[in-house]
């Protein structure tokens, strides 16, 4: 039921996109970024749900957002500062691959920069109050946020970075002055954040954040490449088959965000039931992992198949219910394997080798999620 309800509130965002196409596409940079942009609110918030619902387990964190722990102000500031971070990073990226490409001109370049980093930072300070929120609330009525928390704030934080999206694609399109004025509010406003938590609470050392920053970069930096390579299959099928493309548009970030969910499942329940000491041999591991792994799928295959045509319908397009059902519920079969074996490895690795699972398993599980999510929309358009 929580996979339908999911994915039925998952095509928000892709009718939002389907709408707007013709904006979005208009910039050379528009499908190019959109990828990573999905991607990175999928890294951002993952590694924030995995963290935090292991906290509530181990008390770690109170389910209150006011007279919290240090641990909990910790983790906001590591989520504001990874986000400024990483969306200086994207948008870098994205500017000099549209260098590369020979897509660029100079006000391209000013307005993709502009677009990418207020939307991500903007995202992140709407999507960590409503995910601290949903986390207390889910653990104060006995739900497990393991299973809850991220499928929850990844449909919802969808909505909301494709929002921001759309509407800073408008204001540029409008003016460039005002994109650079709501960029300006936007960093403000983070800093403002930051310095209110360092205030707050003089035992919150930002050095110790750097810290972590630091060692988790490198990964990011990866991830980041592959959203990047992400975005230039997206960008080079909307040039083959606009007619194709843009109709799937309508349901991408539901394909995207529920394989981002099952996994999520998958791997915030063993580093929880690590961490809890319930298993601790491979055997277990696995056999818990597989367990968790057939009710995901089987709910995600029933939720795909009544949901996923309904935007097609409602939005029109060239392309048949059969045959996208049918073309989801491979692409469901075969990314679903891929995550499942993903989380499993990363959680197993990380654990073992003294790391934090939590920070690897939802960011490293939402990147390569969209990734074979856009190479199975290639896949339509080939076949």
């Amino acid at each position: 039921m929580l996979v339908f309800i999911l994915d039925l509130g998952g095509i928000l965002p892709g009718i939002v996109m389907s709408l707007f196409a013709n904006d979005v596409t208009s910039f050379p940079w528009g499908l190019l970024a959109y990828p990573g942009i999905l991607s990175l609110r999928g890294i951002l918030n993952g590694m924030f749900c995995g963290r935090l619902s292991t906290a509530l387990h181990l008390g770690l964190v109170r389910p209150r957002l006011r007279g919290n722990t240090r641990y909990f102000s910790e983790l906001i500031l590591l989520q504001v500062s990874l986000s400024a971070f990483m969306s200086l990073i994207m948008s870098l990226l994205i500017c000099g691959t549209m260098l590369i490409l020979g897509m660029s001109r100079y006000s391209s370049l000013i307005s993709a920069f502009i677009v990418i980093l207020t939307t991500i930072n903007l995202a992140t300070t709407f999507t960590i109050p409503l995910t601290a929120f949903t986390g207390f609330l889910a653990f104060n009525k006995g739900m497990d946020p393991d299973i809850v928390l991220y499928p929850i704030m990844s449909t919802v934080a969808d909505v909301i970075v494709t929002s921001w999206y759309v509407i800073i694609i408008q204001l540029i399109v409008k003016s460039i002055m005002m994109g650079m004025i709501t960029m300006l509010v936007t960093i403000l406003s983070v800093l403002f954040i930051v310095l209110g938590l360092l205030r707050r609470s003089s035992t919150i050392s930002f050095s110790s954040t750097l810290r972590e920053i630091k060692t988790l970069m490198p990964l990011f930096i990866f991830l980041d490449i592959l959203q990047l390579i992400t975005g230039i299959f997206l960008s080079n099928a909307e040039s083959k088959a606009s007619n194709v493309v843009v109709p799937l548009l309508s349901i991408y970030p539901v394909l995207i965000d529920s394989i981002g969910d099952l996994g999520s499942i998958i791997g915030s329940r063993l580093t929880t039931a690590i961490a809890l000491g319930y298993v601790s041999d491979i055997s277990d591991m696995l056999l818990l992992s597989i367990m968790n792994f057939v009710q995901a799928l089987s709910a995600l295959f029933l939720a795909h198949t009544m949901i996923s045509p309904l935007p097609m319908i409602i939005m029109g397009g060239s392309l048949s219910i059969g045959t996208i059902i049918a073309t989801i519920l491979l692409m469901d079969t075969i990314s679903s394997l891929i995550i499942f074996i993903t989380a499993f490895m990363i959680t197993v690795i990380a654990s073992r080798s003294g790391y934090d699972p939590d920070n690897f398993v939802n960011p490293i599980i939402s990147t390569i999620a969209d990734m074979v999510t856009t190479a199975s929309l290639l896949l339509v358009i080939v076949l």
